[in-house]
């Protein structure tokens, strides 16, 4: 593949079109001059799109068919990543129908996976890499498992088992919870010399950059990722249907760059003060 993904990213979720991931490249462009971290725009397929269903928020998800002009169209110094939801414990074959269609892979248009599934099963995760040796793996932690609430110790235990199989664990903040509580995970698993940490879920631009500003008391700490995604989008109301979409808002793209980058560039220099001369 002619890319690689091996620095910390922020990543934007949910383009479906092909000007919206030109308006989210010139946001990149424009944020990311001075930064280590790599820009990612990352694509939505659910279980039910892959299958040619609608899905819930059908807005953010674009069709399969779509799929590869609109990878072809992440340029320049960004990366291409694809999230995919299900909540089948067997998704091997989801991936790999998903990757081979119009050689996706092959063509290398697609740097890495991303994992949204619940605890995904290691088993699955393992044939990925066998089959797909150069794509970039990301799993997202949960405070649940199983219906029951998990601590910050037994959520790094579990963490633990998936390395060094995947690349990226993103810690999944729950919406309502404080960003205090993924810092504390954070905490655990960077103490346990876990690395390739970052944070997605309930993400916005100001916890985004409160999570930065909190981290980099210890120099080292520059070096996390963030995912975006409901933070970005503005709802709207269609008559006659009861459930509101969402939109990707470029405005709030714009504001959530701005002042996420600006943070991490300010704890970049801090990291970069502390190197030895």
């Amino acid at each position: 593949m002619s890319k690689s993904l091996d620095r910390p990213f922020v990543a934007v979720n949910g383009g479906k079109t092909v000007e919206q991931i030109k308006g989210i490249a010139f946001s990149f462009a424009s944020e990311f001059r001075s930064l280590i971290h790599t820009p990612v725009l990352g694509f939505l397929v659910s279980f039910s799109t892959l299958n040619g269903s609608n899905t819930f928020n059908d807005s953010r998800y674009p069709k399969l068919k779509d799929l590869p002009t609109l990878l072809r169209n992440v340029n320049g110094d960004a990366h291409a990543v694809i999230s995919y939801k299900t909540d089948f414990a067997h998704f091997y074959r989801d991936v790999e129908s998903i990757l081979s269609y119009e050689d996706i892979y092959k063509n290398g248009l697609c740097n890495g996976i991303d994992l949204n599934i619940a605890w995904p099963s290691l088993d699955e995760i393992l044939r990925v890499r066998e089959r797909f040796s150069d794509l970039k793996i990301i799993m997202r932690v949960s405070t649940e498992a199983n219906g029951r609430q998990l601590d910050v110790k037994e959520v790094a235990d579990r963490a633990e088992a998936y390395l060094p199989v995947v690349n990226y664990i993103l810690i999944d903040k729950p919406e309502g919870h404080k960003p205090d509580h993924s810092i504390e995970l954070y905490g655990e698993m960077d103490g346990r010399g876990v690395r390739c940490i970052g944070f997605c879920g309930a993400i916005g631009s100001d916890s985004a950059a409160h999570l930065v500003r909190s981290l980099r008391g210890n120099p080292k700490n520059h070096g996390f990722s963030i995912v975006v995604q409901d933070a970005v989008r503005s709802r709207e109301n269609t008559p006659g249907n009861s459930i509101s979409e969402s939109t990707l808002d470029m405005g709030k793209v714009n504001s959530f760059l701005r002042s996420t980058t600006s943070a991490l560039y300010e704890s970049q220099v801090l990291w970069l003060i502390h190197q030895p001369a």
